[in-house]
């Protein structure tokens, strides 16, 4: 037999190919061929999701009588999933689709989701463990913490699943425990159930179709293998969130050896939410259709006997309005863009077209997003860009670009305004609506953005902006000292903040706190002067020019004290929930506040601090971290707030008219091209009053646009 790939003949429109797999057991060569069937009315067959794996070293299967080499994760589920007596057919990526041939391969991925949907099963296979036992343990564990977990939510009345988490509380943590007397889970078990959860099978980018493709509300037809055992996708979602319930992922994490970020768990959770999502299409609609049209599908959703989450033609899907979660068709993007940032995928253009087909087929079939692997990298994600500017007319898309100080692209031919979607940023895009930097626009849609224009050569991009000034300085991220105190210390290059003690942690915290102050300090003298002040970190503070009563005394430009512009600026003017912060948190921060002075010039707390103060302390810390750990703060000659950590002393902050951020961007030696380094938030620049028509935009920046091109 020849060594080569299979005898694939040209498929017609409508037709994939499927393997037909003849019974064997785990000794016995892998036998199949090819079948060709209609995707209209196909025959019966199942799906696989896996991980295509490390090529070497090979193995062979006898397609149509040739030998075909095969990774050796794909070798082992075709193992697993063929059966001893009868003959089985299956859908598998890497020999169903011509990976030669491009123009199929474009033409097959746009129609990945049906071809998972008309499965009559998904079947994914996690591959072998290490160590054969672990399969066992995590499979027993799972199924006994899963029986444990329903029949908890049936006798304590709450709803556990993958989308609807139960409620949290210590209290039902404990009762649940109490189900678990004389079955709690050993050491062994969280090793076991963690290194599962560890499978290359979570990292990889395609999962995310192959599993939403499948009819919410028909569990059983997923199917989980994990070396010798198999379990149902149900158990997986109920295990996940139970776990959470318990306060039990850090504990899961650490047996396995791991970082709790990376498990799965919001990987999980998202999956779920978008496997019971119903899309409505409300563009254009009044709020008594929206309501109406949100009733509608509430009630079909329950005669279904599931819960769904509604989208409505609103942006951002972090939101939750009365429970149900509102964004827009084009935000689905949004939301499987994020996925993507934290998946991986050894073909780059798979970042964009593994999500494509989860969308609308208006979106999968435009020409600039439908998946053509002839395409470059480049073209890929700048179609991409160019598609939510032009097309969507929603510039929010630059929110995504990557974060992270670079030498260059790492892909050829990319310009600084489309994003990378290869690398992994750590910057939370914030959950909310209200901000409104370059204009408030109807439910995110900008037609500011229609002004932009493409170069010919489709590298450069020409917006209008208006500049605000020039960044004078920054302070470091949290990772950011954390890797400089590492390395002052010489401690492994492969060390992180885990390794850090709570004393190391305040020290990094109060560092940070510190240099904020300094840079307000700066501002006040910038504001007293009228002039740039210079302060460099030798600088003394003192404590009287730090204090909240002089801070409360000096104008901010907005007409706020710079008191209350600071504390505002350090959470960024936004809750959890994406609402204005009240007052309390105010208070929470002169608590924190006098409490991170004291161990600046005392080196201990203040004296009379009581449970209460060290509880305000506690809150306010959440609240400012939530989103500035991965952010740097800054000054210009007046304003305060946030950049990302690419951001320098000497770049603009600028507004992009329609853009619900300000952006940073940084000069090149072509005085009308500028690079765009990122996202910015800036106080007293964040909310335009309502509407987004150039007259109102322009009285808020004080004159009119100027237009630049982005290279």
């Amino acid at each position: 037999m020849t060594l080569e790939s299979p005898p694939y003949k040209d498929l017609t429109s409508d037709q994939i190919r499927l393997l037909r797999i003849e019974p064997g057991n785990d000794n016995d060569p892998i036998i199949c061929s090819l079948e060709y069937t209609n995707l209209a009315s196909p025959q019966e067959y199942e799906a696989l999701s896996y991980t295509w794996g490390s090529p070497e070293p090979p193995r062979y299967v006898c397609c149509e009588g040739r030998q075909v080499k095969v990774t050796k994760n794909l070798y082992d589920a075709i193992c697993q999933f063929r059966s001893l007596t009868s003959e089985r057919m299956l859908w598998a990526d890497a020999i169903c689709i011509n990976q030669n041939d491009n123009k199929e391969k474009s033409e097959q991925v746009r129609r990945m989701r049906d071809i998972y949907s008309k499965a009559r099963e998904l079947f994914i296979w996690l591959g072998h463990p290490v160590d054969p036992m672990d399969a066992d343990i995590a499979v027993d564990t799972m199924v006994r913490l899963s029986s444990i977990l329903l029949k908890s939510a049936t006798e304590l009345q709450f709803r556990l699943n993958g989308v609807i988490e139960a409620p949290s509380g210590a209290s039902l943590s404990a009762r649940i425990r109490e189900h678990m007397y004389g079955a709690e889970i050993q050491h062994g078990e969280c090793a076991a159930l963690g290194r599962l959860y560890l499978c290359s099978w979570f990292q990889r980018v395609w999962i995310v179709q192959e599993a939403i493709s499948i009819p919410d509300g028909l569990d059983a037809r997923i199917k989980i293998a994990y070396g010798g055992r198999d379990f149902e996708w149900v158990t997986l979602s109920i295990v996940t969130a139970g776990l959470a319930i318990l306060n039990m992922h850090a504990e899961i994490a650490h047996a396995a050896g791991a970082n709790i970020d990376s498990l799965p768990w919001e990987l999980i959770r998202d999956i779920e939410l978008s496997r019971a999502t119903e899309i409505i299409d409300i563009l254009g609609s009044d709020e008594e259709t929206v309501c109406r049209q949100a009733h509608e599908a509430t009630e079909r959703a329950l005669q279904k006997g599931t819960k769904k989450i509604i989208e409505s033609r609103l942006i951002y899907p972090e939101n939750q309005f009365g429970g149900l979660t509102l964004t827009t068709r084009n935000s689905q993007i949004y939301m499987f863009l994020s996925l993507s940032r934290r998946l991986q995928s050894s073909e780059p253009r798979d970042k964009i077209f593994s999500f494509i087909g989860m969308v609308e087929k208006a979106i999968v079939n435009h020409d600039m997003l439908a998946p053509n692997y002839d395409k470059s990298v480049a073209d890929v994600y700048i179609d991409l860009t160019w598609y939510f500017i032009h097309h969507a007319q929603i510039l929010d898309i630059f929110e995504y670009l990557y974060d992270q100080p670079a030498e260059g692209n790492i892909i050829p031919g990319l310009p600084s305004w489309a994003n990378d979607w290869t690398q992994r940023s750590t910057l939370p895009l914030f959950a909310s609506t209200r901000f409104s930097a370059g204009g408030k626009t109807a439910d995110g849609f900008s037609d500011i953005a229609k002004l932009a224009e493409l170069s010919e050569d489709r590298r450069k991009l020409k917006l209008k902006v208006y500049p605000l000034d020039v960044i004078r300085g920054c302070v470091k991220t949290v990772a950011e000292l954390v890797a400089q105190y590492i390395q002052n210390r010489s401690l492994a290059a492969d060390a992180n903040e885990a390794i850090l003690s709570e004393e190391d942690r305040m020290r990094l915290e109060l560092a940070k706190y510190r240099d904020i102050l300094r840079l307000t300090v700066q501002l006040v003298s910038n504001i007293k002067l009228g002039r740039q002040a210079s302060m460099n970190d030798e600088t003394p503070l003192h404590e009287n020019d730090i204090s909240v009563e002089h801070f409360s005394s000096i104008p901010y430009f907005t007409g706020d004290s710079l008191w209350e512009a600071l504390w505002r600026t350090l959470v960024c003017d936004i809750t959890a929930e994406g609402g204005k912060p009240s007052e309390d948190i105010g208070l929470a921060c002169r608590v924190y506040h006098d409490c991170m002075t004291s161990l600046l010039f005392t080196g201990a707390d203040p004296p009379g601090l009581s449970p209460h103060d060290e509880a305000l302390a506690t809150l306010f810390t959440r609240e400012y971290s939530r989103y500035t750990k991965c952010r740097r703060f800054f000054t210009t000659s007046k304003v305060m707030g946030w950049v990302t950590s690419r951001a320098e002393p000497g770049d603009f902050v600028c507004v992009i008219p329609g853009a619900r951020l300000p952006y940073v961007i940084r000069a090149t030696e072509n005085s009308t091209e500028f690079e765009l380094i990122g996202q910015a938030w800036a106080y007293g620049f964040m909310e335009v009053e309502e509407g987004c028509d150039a007259p109102r935009v322009q009285s808020q920046y004080g004159g009119k646009p100027i237009d630049i091109w982005l290279v």
